[in-house]
């Protein structure tokens, strides 16, 4: 928009000849052709062309002096496109021509060349800028986004540690109850077995019975409490992870895509079904590779386990594996499908409104 501007301007400036000189053909016809000339300069935009034009224009000039006139209009182009033979070639004649030329008019058109100079520096200068500023600009978006980046896959790759060390102190409690706590009252239970079965005191029999049961509730308690303990310290993608990586029948593709907190049945229902799913492989197929699939949805969890074998059997056989899988799906209200086409395929999926039947 500035050059344009800057072109209105010089053309104006040009036209302001016609105080001096006479508004006749070749006058006019000049500055059709330099209209002709800057405009499609403009709206191309090319280099080449720009230096082609302006030195057939200077050299015309010396030719037919009326294009002199405007010759501020296509110094403009000249400086803007760094075609300083076309410019000198244009000075130049201005210095054959002096004799030919008014000396107002002359003057005039200097003024004009310096004017379309400066104008055609500051366009220069003003692009150079506008250029940098957006490298700028875009430099530091990029930047920016990429900090953004690591900064979500540093925090991501936190919480996934501290996620780690909760699972793994959970566990590390389970067992200390375990193997402290419940040996202790496991003890404690023997030794009031022991003690009630050689008491002869009527009296004491009651407050033993009472110790005793009081000893089993606190043991059943510590059981529940352990084994929920380590249900959900089970870390289900290291748990798949495993298992993919010691299955070495075939080559197999891993795409774990579920968050951190899985309800426990899930977690279980998903382990064993791929445990069967990978046993029945190595068993029963010919296939030369398997691909496993986990995924969280926003309303139900996926699994699906792919292989490329091409032995057939009977697909909804009463097979004890295929069983158990539908078996523990339909108890989480899930759907299973098993498939023969292209290779063996089982897919299943389990509403996140998942409980036990």
């Amino acid at each position: 928009m500035n050059q344009l501007f800057s072109k209105i301007l010089l053309i104006a400036y040009s036209l302001s000849l016609v105080l001096f000189v006479q508004a006749d053909l070749p006058f006019i016809v000049s500055l059709l052709i330099v209209l002709f000339l800057t405009t499609t300069i403009y709206f191309f935009n090319h280099k080449q062309y720009s230096r082609m034009s302006t030195l057939i224009f200077s050299i015309a000039a010396f030719f037919f002096p009326p294009l002199y006139y405007y010759s501020p209009v296509l110094g403009y182009d000249m400086v803007l496109y760094q075609n300083y033979p076309a410019l000198v070639l244009l000075l130049l004649g201005y210095f054959f021509r002096f004799f030919q030329i008014k000396n107002t008019i002359l003057w005039i058109l200097i003024l004009g060349i310096m004017f379309s100079c400066y104008l055609a520096h500051s366009e220069r200068t003003y692009t150079k800028l506008h250029q940098l500023f957006k490298k700028t600009r875009d430099d530091s978006t990029e930047l920016n986004l990429l900090l953004e980046e690591k900064n979500k896959h540093l925090l991501e790759k936190q919480d996934y540690e501290i996620y780690n060390a909760t699972l793994k102190e959970r566990n590390r409690i389970a067992r200390e109850i375990h193997d402290n706590v419940g040996h202790m009252l496991s003890r404690a239970i023997l030794l009031v077995g022991a003690i009630r079965t050689i008491n002869k005191d009527d009296n004491l029999s009651t407050s033993l019975g009472t110790l005793s049961d009081t000893l089993d509730t606190a043991m059943n308690n510590i059981r529940t409490s352990v084994h929920d303990l380590h249900d959900e310290a089970v870390n289900l993608e290291d748990v798949i992870s495993n298992l993919v990586h010691a299955f070495s029948f075939c080559p197999i593709d891993l795409n774990y895509d579920m968050g951190k907190i899985v309800p426990r049945e899930v977690k279980y229902c998903f382990i064993a079904i791929l445990k069967e799913a990978l046993s029945n492989i190595e068993r029963h197929s010919n296939a030369s590779h398997v691909s496993v699939l986990s995924r969280e949805h926003p309303g139900f969890y996926q699994l699906m386990i792919h292989d490329n074998g091409t032995k057939k059997g009977d697909l909804y056989g009463n097979g004890i594996g295929l069983s158990n899988m539908r078996d523990r799906v339909d108890s989480l209200g899930g759907n299973i499908q098993i498939t023969q086409n292209s290779g063996f395929r089982i897919y299943i999926t389990l509403p996140k409104t998942a409980s036990p039947e």
